[in-house]
Parts: structure tokens; C-alpha cells; sequence
């Protein structure tokens, strides 16, 4: 069976914490973080795109189960049980219809695929609600209290719910789940880190080949490639213009002597990299140069308050202030995020706003403690109209003594077309 990269002792803390027998994820994101799971149209793929008229509810909503115990199911239509083969087939529960044909008799089966005809043939047309039951029964919950996953459900979805769980008390855990996400494990950070490496080195060797008239979207397609190459899918490739702001546009042409906002990131197993810098078509001038200096000693002030214990408003507050000791001022407000399965994962470091990180089981202040295992991105970039934008991002993960670069980050300096040195 595939290992998932599931923090299982953190959810079965969680589960103790709040006294839930079981947690159950709904959306496609979080039931693989629960199982492994993926299939690529489950965000995607709504009612009225096969009966039309109908809602814009998932087509295939499935669900996954992980009780305080340890034990999991996997909720999923019996079309998909296939897709499911890297797990153990006894935890998994089809749902739904699936029409074949048994008139050709296989001369052989191979063992996975009579153990999954087994499973999809043996069961009758249940409901995904029914499935959730006997995976719920399977793993010893009969009754209890549930975290369920509500967030993206309408009103008539939660009664379905909970009607045919009568007898437990369901409990929205939504935000539960994002703390659980928050701290990674030892194989998440390995991803995250090929992830960033991957992007790293295709956005730096693609901008490094940029001359005055490429045409933006021509650059994109040359990462798009980098990134395949490496089992990566593209996420994103931004450019600023003009110091007016960011932009995708394909059409756009770089221009010689332009300093510009560049900020990258690619998806590698299902999980997000995000990083930046400054891209400049010629030699910039000192002042933009100590300008860009001064944001990545505000990154490197933030990240070494990146200790178990500090608040996220405290490592905002520390990059502010070397800002200020630089004389730089005017800047787009230095912050930082989780990464992880979202492109931004808790914790969200910005000064203190006064709300609550809140469902029915947690009810925690939204400035966030650092936890050693988080994996944050600190950035700053500041605008200059018609004259330039900055960009300094860079990811670190919190250990005891502060920040460690997820991977080495180059920002001595802005990266420079390699053809407009001249």
C-alpha cells in the first residue's frame, strides 16, 4: 500500500484534543490528504455536465474516513474503485451504478484486478450516504461524535447528512483539518522541497534566456516544459509591468532596461511550490539594487523569528522593521504562508486581525503559533510606477533555531537576462 503523507499522530492529538471518534473528509483535497486518493475531475466535474439542468454539485462526491484509532475508509463511486488499486481493498466502499459486460470470460485474472471485480460486483447500488455508514461501521464507529467536512456543502447536503447518521452528533471540523495540515510530515517536506527545486531551476534558466521582444507567453511555454520534464505540472509563471501591478498576460513583450516582479510555482505530487524574485532585462541601478537587498534582509529577519512559540504577527512585525531600518517604506505589506496540498496552507503570517480560527470543534486566534514541521513562504515586493516592482519570496521550514531555507534560494541579486549583460 502507497504511503500517504497524512500527520496521523497530529489528527489522532486532534481527534483526542476535541473527543471525536472519527474525522470525515468531503472535499477532493483533504480526502487525499486522508488516503492518498486522487482523481483529477473530482473538483471538477458537476451534475449538470452529464443531465443538464441539473446542479452544480460535484458529480462523484465521495468521502474518507479516519477514526481516533487510526483506522480509514475510503468512500468512493464504483467507476473509480479502479483508480483506488494502491490501496488495501477492505478499506475501500463503492458507491453507486457501474454497467460492464460479463459475456467475455477472461482466460486469467490477475490477482488486484479479481480482488476490485469482486468488490464493485458484490454490492448493490448504494448510496455514497450508505457507503459512509459501512465504512464508518467497518471501522468500529457505529455512533459518536463526528467531524465531518462541511464547509463546501449546501444546507441540503448537510440535512442528507445527518439524517442518515441520526443517532451521531456531526460536527463541522473544517477548520480542524486545516490545523491538522498545517504541521508536515517528514515525506511532505521532501515533496515540497523537489517541488521548489524543480521550479527553481525552471523559472531562474528560462527568465536567464529572456531578451528584449520575447514574448511573455513564449517564456511560459519554455517553463511549462522545464517542469514536465521533471513530472511537474504548471501553476504559475507572473510577471510585473510597468510597476503597476502583476500580470499573465501572454502578449506581453519585455522591454530592455525593464526591472520587474517575477514570482513562479509548479504542482509536483499533488503539491504547490511558490517562490519569487526580481527579473531585469539589463544592468540595474544601485538604488534598485540596495532596494532589492533591503527586502531580503526583511525575509531573512522574518524567517529567524520562525521558532515554535513565536505568533505569526511577531514575524510580520520583524519584517517590517527591517524595512524601516533600510529607509524602505511603500512596500505591498510583507507577509507569509503555509504551502502544501493549497497553494496557501496555515499558518497565513500578517499582523493580528482580531478573528477566530473557528468551526465546531476549534475555536483558536487566527495569529497562529509557530510549530516546528511548518513550512511558511515569506514575501515582500514594493511598486514603482512606471519605473520598476521588486519581488523577494523564499520558503522556510520553522525548527527550533528559526528558518531553514526549504532549499538554497539565489537573491544576492536580481535575476538578469544572461543576453542583456552587453
Amino acid at each position: 500500500m502507497r504511503h500517504i503523507p497524512l500527520n496521523k499522530l497530529r489528527a489522532t492529538d486532534f481527534m483526542e484534543q476535541y473527543d471525536l471518534d472519527a474525522i470525515i473528509a468531503t472535499s477532493p483535497t483533504n480526502i487525499h490528504y486522508f488516503t492518498g486518493y486522487h482523481w483529477w475531475l473530482d473538483p471538477l466535474f458537476r451534475r449538470y455536465m452529464v443531465n443538464p439542468g441539473d446542479s452544480d454539485e460535484l458529480l462523484f462526491p465521495g468521502f474518507s474516513v479516519l477514526t481516533r484509532d487510526g483506522d480509514s475508509a475510503l468512500i468512493v463511486n464504483k467507476m473509480l474503485v479502479v483508480n483506488a488499486a494502491h490501496m488495501d481493498t477492505k478499506v475501500v466502499h463503492p458507491f453507486g451504478g457501474f454497467t460492464y459486460d460479463e459475456s467475455t470470460e477472461p482466460e486469467s485474472w490477475r490477482d488486484r484486478d479479481r480482488r476490485i471485480f469482486e468488490l464493485i460486483g458484490n454490492r448493490d447500488h448504494q448510496t455514497r450516504i450508505d457507503a459512509l455508514k459501512e465504512g464508518l461501521k467497518n471501522c468500529g464507529v457505529h455512533k459518536g461524535r463526528l467531524g465531518i467536512e462541511l464547509g463546501g456543502f449546501e444546507a441540503r447536503q448537510r440535512s442528507e447528512i445527518t439524517s442518515a447518521l441520526n443517532g451521531s452528533e456531526l460536527l463541522d471540523c473544517s477548520n480542524l483539518i486545516r490545523l491538522i495540515r498545517a504541521v508536515k510530515t517528514r515525506q511532505e517536506i521532501d515533496i515540497l522541497t523537489r517541488a521548489a527545486e524543480i521550479a527553481e531551476v525552471a523559472a531562474i534558466s528560462t527568465l536567464e534566456e529572456a531578451c528584449p521582444g520575447s514574448r511573455w507567453g513564449d517564456l511560459v511555454r519554455t517553463y511549462r516544459v522545464r517542469l514536465a520534464e521533471h513530472d511537474a505540472d504548471y501553476d504559475h509563471l507572473i510577471l510585473g509591468d510597468a510597476g503597476l501591478g502583476i500580470s499573465t498576460d501572454s502578449e506581453r513583450i519585455l522591454h530592455s532596461g525593464e526591472v520587474t516582479f517575477a514570482d513562479w510555482g509548479c504542482v509536483y505530487r499533488h503539491y504547490f511550490s511558490d517562490a519569487g524574485s526580481t527579473f531585469s532585462m539589463g544592468q540595474s541601478s544601485k538604488k534598485i539594487r540596495d532596494r532589492f537587498s533591503a527586502l531580503g534582509t526583511s525575509i531573512s529577519a522574518g524567517a529567524s523569528q520562525l521558532k515554535p512559540g513565536v505568533k505569526g504577527p511577531s514575524v510580520q512585525r520583524a519584517m517590517m522593521d527591517a524595512l524601516e531600518a533600510h529607509d524602505v517604506s511603500g512596500t505591498f505589506q510583507p507577509h507569509g504562508h503555509g504551502i502544501g496540498l493549497d497553494v496557501r496552507d496555515y499558518p497565513i503570517v500578517v499582523p493580528d486581525n482580531g478573528l477566530n480560527i473557528q468551526d465546531d470543534c476549534v475555536n483558536e486566534s487566527s495569529d497562529l503559533p509557530m510549530e516546528e514541521g511548518m513550512v511558511i513562504s515569506l514575501e515582500v515586493s514594493q511598486y514603482l510606477p512606471g519605473a520598476a516592482s521588486l519581488n523577494n519570496e523564499r520558503v522556510f521550514v520553522v525548527e527550533p533555531d528559526g528558518g531553514r531555507e526549504l532549499i538554497p534560494y539565489l537573491r544576492e541579486q536580481p535575476i538578469r537576462a544572461l543576453d542583456a549583460h552587453g
